[in-house]
């Protein structure tokens, strides 16, 4: 029967090959951290979680250990995703691949009661996976084009007119109370920014930014 010097020698030496096979996957997250501003926080997670797990220390060292074999399934089914990852399905699933061979380690040589003990340092490790690209993609597109039309903003004058722009490059008039387009002007490139209005000299104009032009016209009474 193994020593618990023996045990945990055994456990850095399987943590050390895991670290080795996935040096890519760990290479890909953190040139994600680096590059991609919704993921900066990645890099500080890990941080967090080592120093959680050794604040408490004293507490998880108090556990009777009790090694499984059903840690080697969860070995099985982490590198199954790791090769699935490398093959074309992408960073998250060899991500999520790391973790569960992590706990397949903790659960071969503690047991499940350690891997309890672990529960939230588990869980916090979820917030430096990578986006899960497909599903990141469907919920943020329609977002980021909502935003981008919003972003063109409208202008509503003191004579009701509503101006905005449309994709195919006009600024348009609308009456606001029921919608009807009264008139529109075609631009050279989407509207960049919110239409503006003011008077010269007792004549309204309305000025709008399409690209790098800026165009102005007059709003007849």
């Amino acid at each position: 029967m193994a020593t618990p010097d023996t045990r945990t020698a055994l456990a850095a030496s399987a943590i050390l090959i895991l670290l080795i096979c996935y040096a890519s996957t760990l290479h890909g997250m953190f040139q994600q951290w680096m590059s991609d501003e919704d993921m900066g926080h990645g890099a500080v997670v890990p941080v967090v979680v080592l120093w959680i797990v050794w604040r408490e220390r004293k507490r998880w060292r108090k556990l009777t250990l009790e090694p499984s074999a059903w840690g080697i399934p969860l070995l099985a089914l982490g590198a199954a995703m790791h090769l699935a990852g490398t093959l074309g399905v992408g960073l998250f699933a060899s991500s999520v691949a790391f973790l569960i061979s992590i706990a397949g380690v903790v659960v071969c040589f503690g047991g499940f009661q350690l891997l309890r003990s672990w529960t939230f340092p588990f869980l916090l490790a979820l917030f430096m996976m990578p986006k899960l690209a497909i599903v990141y993609n469907q919920v943020t597109l329609p977002m980021q084009l909502a935003a981008s039309k919003l972003a063109a903003g409208m202008l509503t004058t003191a004579g009701k007119l509503l101006f905005t722009g449309d994709p195919a490059q006009h600024l348009v008039a609308f009456d606001p109370a029921n919608g009807t387009i009264l008139w529109h002007a075609g631009l050279t490139a989407n509207v960049s920014n919110g239409p503006i209005t003011y008077l010269l000299d007792g004549q309204q104009y309305v000025a709008v930014g399409a690209g790098d032009s800026l165009y102005v016209f007059t709003v007849e009474p």
